[in-house]
């Protein structure tokens, strides 16, 4: 049995694989999983196609744990405009905690995840589902920026590893009593900060960041929002299960995110990096 490669040695074939396709206009890019293949892949057609682009989801050894955003990282020395990354910000954009983000060859979703992505392109397709997303992120609004005053300040009585467990619920018929019931218990949850001085600045560094009323579904963790939108889809949509999978996990519509604030940011980023 073969020695397993080095991170280096990994890096350079995926340069070398590229490089015998494509020559100097190609670019390897490496990214999470096969669920984020075709967003990166789109965007980065989309932004600078004038490269063409190899994307990988898992190293030379697919049976290992080679997926993921901290195996990606791994490779964050090696990165150069041969060489992209591309992760899921999670709550390190929003949170401003993560040093890779100022690396402009390792590009971010800015919003938690590219399933958020999916969300977003769903409402901006289906008036229903945007309604949706906007009584939704109106209610969470609150108890999520909390969440993260929690993270910041080291809480010994919260969970710093995922904030916005209890912001998702299981999707029923009568989705506007859903809603009211997670309103409810999120009211009883909640701290009264209103007249702390430094809670209140801390709110408005996240709104300068982009959490808003309006766009607090952005920042919730993107798998528990799959739940919600698949059955968002169906109701409003009429598709089948298969269906949905296809049209909003692995054939994202990025025309529909042409207007966005935060993919237009990815945008930005991506023609940075292939600047001389």
């Amino acid at each position: 049995m073969s020695a397993k490669p080095t991170l280096e040695e990994e890096a350079k074939r995926f340069k070398s694989e590229v490089f015998a396709l494509h020559k100097q206009s190609g670019v390897a890019v490496r990214v999470e999983g096969k669920s984020d293949k075709e967003f990166w892949t789109k965007l980065l057609e989309q932004t600078v196609p004038q490269y063409k682009f190899e994307v990988f989801t898992f190293s030379n050894y697919p049976k290992e744990k080679t997926e993921g955003k901290i195996n990606v990282l791994e490779y964050r020395q090696f990165a150069d405009k041969n060489l992209l990354l591309c992760v899921d910000s999670d709550y390190d954009y929003i949170l401003q905690n993560a040093d890779y983000q100022q690396n402009k060859y390792i590009l971010k979703t800015y919003i938690h995840s590219v399933e958020n992505y999916d969300c977003i392109a769903a409402a901006n397709q289906n008036e229903a589902i945007k309604d949706f997303f906007e009584k939704y992120s109106d209610i969470i609004f609150e108890k999520l920026v909390s969440n993260f005053w929690e993270i910041k300040h080291n809480s010994n009585s919260f969970s710093t590893k995922e904030p916005t467990k209890k912001l998702t619920f299981q999707p029923t018929k009568n989705l506007d009593y859903d809603l009211e019931v997670l309103s409810d218990r999120l009211a009883k949850e909640s701290t009264d900060f209103s007249k702390n001085t430094d809670f209140q600045s801390f709110k408005q560094e996240l709104y300068d960041l982009g959490l808003t009323k309006k766009t607090a579904f952005y920042f919730v963790r993107g798998h528990s929002l799959e739940e919600i939108l698949n059955f968002l889809v169906k109701k409003y949509e009429k598709y089948e299960e298969n269906e949905i999978h296809k049209k909003y996990e692995t054939n994202v519509d990025v025309a529909l995110l042409s207007d966005n604030f935060f993919y237009q940011k990815i945008q930005k980023d991506a023609s940075a990096a292939f600047k001389k």
